[in-house]
């Protein structure tokens, strides 16, 4: 069993899920409700962005490790 682990970077919460979906958060949202979600993003294609990997930070740039690929995820 492996589960993804939320990454902070400066204000937004980065959370992968199995599916390959990343949910961002606003971390100093005074309530987690749907104010708080700065956005949703797919890793790629139905079927082929499976990820158990947690989200990496470096020099400005975050990147998620799918089944297929590694993805740099940028704005």
């Amino acid at each position: 069993f492996a589960a993804q682990i939320p990454t902070a970077v400066g204000d937004h919460l980065y959370v992968p899920i199995m599916n390959g979906m990343v949910y961002v958060i606003d971390w100093n949202a005074t309530v987690l409700d749907e104010k708080a979600l700065v956005s949703i993003n797919d890793l790629g294609p139905i079927g082929e962005a499976w990820t158990r990997s947690n989200i990496t930070y470096s020099n400005g740039e975050l990147f998620a490790q799918t089944i297929k690929e590694i993805v740099c995820i940028q704005e």
